[in-house]
């Protein structure tokens, strides 16, 4: 991954990271995203965004307790239109904050 970064990098490349969740009780790689994003001074677009699928969909609360339309997604993974909604904004103000406002209007 770091000779990733580099390489992108030597190209003129910007890295944004998006942070993966991976284990909730027991991880052996907590935090690994973001110590690489400290290392290499790069926007890390966390976690947040990917667990909302999770808990904003029918499988644990609190989606299993609200109606089908305020799901992000059906099955707790893959999202539907209101989940990419969500992740197309989150990853859209990641991108305006390293490239400014003429991103989003391109």
């Amino acid at each position: 991954m770091t000779c990733l970064i580099e390489s992108f990098r030597a190209t003129g490349a910007e890295v944004i990271l998006v942070e993966i969740p991976r284990g909730f009780i027991c991880d052996p790689w907590q935090g690994f995203d973001r110590r690489l994003a400290r290392h290499y001074d790069l926007e890390l677009i966390p976690d947040t965004m990917i667990r909302r699928l999770i808990f904003w969909s029918p499988i644990v609360p609190p989606g299993m307790w609200v109606q089908a339309e305020n799901h992000l997604s059906r099955d707790g993974l893959h999202p539907n239109a209101q989940g990419n909604r969500m992740m197309a904004e989150t990853v859209a103000d990641h991108l305006e904050k390293v490239f400014g406002r003429s991103v989003l209007t391109n």
